[in-house]
């Protein structure tokens, strides 16, 4: 390729930036932006920050070799200063764009199909030194985390998910230097945004490593019959057809899915390790939702069904279940010493059995997957969930047939403090609503703006329950 056009072409996509820069601060205050847009940057086209990306990504994934540092420095300023400023780039996507940059500037595994070299620790080290970077990339990269849950295009549901692998990358390479490590930490203070960060990496965490739970055995039944001749010629075609379709589907998302899975978990163990008061402290149901996913992940993982995940060559669709294994066990770990998670794991009918963590413990420590002091920890926190499950006492009371106007309408479960939403006039449990809200910040029957603060308790009707709690009491 022509080095000195590619140079040229650079020195301009970087000069652009840092007049768009300019135009977005004209008076060089720096970050956070004027929410108030400049009407001079208003104009400017949105395929500006396309073609800028999409030559950037060129030159990193195909000829890094021949970046210039100090340009590419520059643009590290774009990037970072856009990302994060929603009122000058609206669409997600885009900005979705600017940290794929930043993702292709670390050191990373490639998976991805292209011929990506180019991650190495010398873009890495721009990161250190640029004050922009070092003030804002991370909370920038939070907020996109939270907001490429929508992105108006047509493979959005997907498409997140990939975004998201690229921040967590990001996160993963950032928390080894001291200061962005500080930085996460500090992330904390903004409590709403760090719960509902917190709170979209459960929800991935849980339906990715579903979706493979579900898809291997799938193929690993597939698989069988396929070998299985007999069985196989006595099917028709269009039987034989669909079975292979099933397998291709399945064999090329469930390698994206467990990459995916394993990057999620990871940041998911990181911030449960380094900050793990927010969990605690941030929403009412974080703990039993995080105690839920964790046995729920533990049971498939090492419980009666885990022989169906076993496929030919695991390697092939990267699963691998020893790494989600201490992941879940550090997890565990973090929080081992919280009562409210002590509980939300004890009491989680659907998937707690004190015989898979013992099974779990026996693994980590027959495999040596974690250092000694961590395993007996582990089994320390397995001994007390066992006398716990022992001793408990069930606590719930039978209500039997529940009033219809007294069910929250979403989970169809006895209200507590129920709340009117003021678009739609419909009522909910305030625990319910608050779990939508920080994935969707929207009503969920009309889809208008919805914030906790607009909620309106509804005390008459709390009060209709506790009577009719009283009486169901009395009658007993």
């Amino acid at each position: 390729m022509d080095t000195e056009l590619l140079q040229s072409v650079l020195s301009f996509y970087s000069f652009s930036g840092l007049w768009m820069v300019k135009v977005a601060d004209p008076d060089g205050k720096g970050l956070p932006l004027n929410p108030n847009v400049p009407a001079h940057f208003a104009v400017i086209p949105e395929y500006f920050f396309q073609d800028l990306t999409d030559f950037i990504l060129f030159i990193l994934r195909f000829v890094p070799e021949k970046v210039d540092l100090f340009l590419l420095e520059s643009l590290v300023t774009v990037m970072v200063t856009f990302m994060g400023s929603i009122e000058y780039v609206k669409n997600p996507y885009l900005r979705s764009r600017l940290a794929e940059v930043l993702f292709e500037m670390c050191p990373h595994n490639s998976e991805d199909n292209n011929n990506n070299i180019g991650a190495s620790g010398r873009f890495f080290k721009l990161f250190e030194s640029n004050p922009i970077a070092l003030k804002s990339m991370v909370p920038a990269l939070i907020r996109l985390y939270v907001d490429i849950e929508t992105t108006g295009r047509h493979g959005q549901f997907y498409e997140k998910f990939q975004v998201r692998r690229h921040i967590a990358v990001l996160l993963k390479y950032l928390r080894n230097v001291p200061v962005y490590s500080e930085l996460i930490q500090e992330s904390t203070k903004d409590i709403d945004m760090f719960i509902r960060f917190i709170n979209m990496i459960i929800n991935d965490s849980m339906y990715l490593l579903d979706e493979v739970l579900t898809k291997l055995p799938e193929i690993r039944e597939i698989e069988a019959m396929m070998e299985n001749r007999d069985l196989w010629n006595s099917m028709d075609q269009d039987q034989r057809n669909e079975k292979e379709q099933a397998l291709a589907t399945n064999s090329r998302v469930v390698p994206t899915f467990n990459v995916l899975s394993a990057e999620t978990m990871e940041l998911l163990q990181f911030l449960s390790a380094k900050v793990p008061k927010i969990f605690i402290t941030g929403a009412e149901d974080m703990m039993d939702r995080i105690g839920q996913m964790l046995n729920y992940m533990i049971y498939h993982l090492v419980g009666p069904k885990s022989l169906e995940l076993k496929v030919k060559d695991p390697k092939r669709f990267h699963f691998n279940p020893r790494f989600l294994l201490t992941k879940l066990v550090q997890i565990y770990i973090n929080f081992h010493k919280e009562e409210q998670f002590l509980q939300s794991v004890v009491n989680d009918v659907r998937s707690f059995k004190i015989e898979v963590f013992f099974q779990a413990a026996n693994v980590v420590k027959r495999e040596m997957l974690l250092p000694l002091d961590v395993v007996q920890q582990f089994e320390e926190f397995v001994s007390i969930c066992e006398s716990r499950a022992k001793s408990m006492q069930v606590t719930e009371e039978d209500w039997g047939d529940i009033p219809d106007e007294f069910l929250d309408p979403i989970t169809y479960t006895l209200m507590e403090d129920p709340v009117t939403l003021p678009t739609s006039g419909n009522t909910l449990d305030l625990k319910s609503i608050r779990r939508h809200l920080l994935t969707d910040q929207t009503d969920p029957f009309n889809r208008a703006k919805l914030t906790l603060d607009m909620l309106k308790h509804n005390t008459e009707l709390k009060d209709k329950i506790e009577q009719w709690k009283e009486s169901k009491r009395k009658a007993k």
